[in-house]
């Protein structure tokens, strides 16, 4: 996450198809996953009687309750922000314009150069094209720096880009943490749930998220079932060639 830009709520946005509808179109292959991970959150927790107790040596409850707490904290000082940036006109955008994307910013940039140089357009051209993008988004981002300061709500933002860190940190604990009993994993699912029914995605759309927690779960099943560790999943291993 950048300092920047919030990615839970800007992407790139080209004319026409881009990075918006590559998005969409990702979170809606995942659609059918994500409706079954919600079908086993309801049977795990039907298979658990309601008296029972959670096993107080299992980590996942106490990770879960961290990441509430941490999101409850950041999507509250997110809300302030935004009243207080819309009761000010003018405020500027680290986005810039980059021939087919009108609106792109940070690891966006180097993603749409490697894009250009994999449609076979001239390297020295992109070069050049790319060093210029990367000068106007340094601009852009000092900018935005010296409006939030002279409006006097840098403080709330470096707090909620604060929060924000902290958030992820507890996001990602939360997904790669294999539960140790039942009634973990159907916390887990059940927690899954409970925030998506709020209208928030923890996986926010993107494939290295959702793999991640797919793998957790399959190596804690397969540990259980007495299988063979399962092989890690297309997803994370391009990541780690990457």
């Amino acid at each position: 996450m950048t300092d920047s830009i919030n990615i839970k709520k800007l992407t790139g946005i080209p004319p026409g198809a881009g990075f918006i509808n590559r998005e969409l179109a990702n979170m809606t292959t995942h659609s059918t996953r994500r409706a079954i991970l919600a079908g086993a959150a309801a049977l795990s927790a039907l298979a658990i009687p309601a008296t029972a107790a959670p096993a107080p040596t299992d980590p996942i409850f106490a990770i879960i309750d961290k990441h509430r707490a941490a999101f409850s904290a950041y999507d509250d000082v997110t809300l302030r922000l935004d009243e207080a940036e819309g009761e000010i006109e003018g405020r500027p955008y680290a986005l810039i314009e980059w021939r087919k994307y009108n609106a792109i910013g940070a690891s966006e940039i180097d993603s749409a150069r490697d894009e250009f140089l994999a449609e076979g357009l001239d390297p020295t051209i992109i070069s050049k094209e790319y060093r210029a993008a990367r000068a106007r988004y340094r601009a852009q981002l000092k900018a935005e720096s010296a409006w939030y300061e002279r409006h006097g709500i840098a403080p709330l933002r470096r707090e909620r880009n604060r929060l924000e860190r902290q958030e992820s940190d507890a996001q990602w604990n939360f997904i790669s943490t294999k539960p140790l009993t039942l009634a973990g994993l159907a916390a887990m699912l059940c927690y899954i749930r409970e925030m998506r029914d709020g209208g928030n995605d923890i996986f926010y759309g993107l494939d290295r998220m959702l793999a991640t927690f797919e793998s957790t779960i399959e190596q804690t099943v397969a540990a259980w079932a007495g299988l063979p560790a399962p092989p890690v999943p297309k997803a994370l291993r391009e990541v780690k060639a990457a």
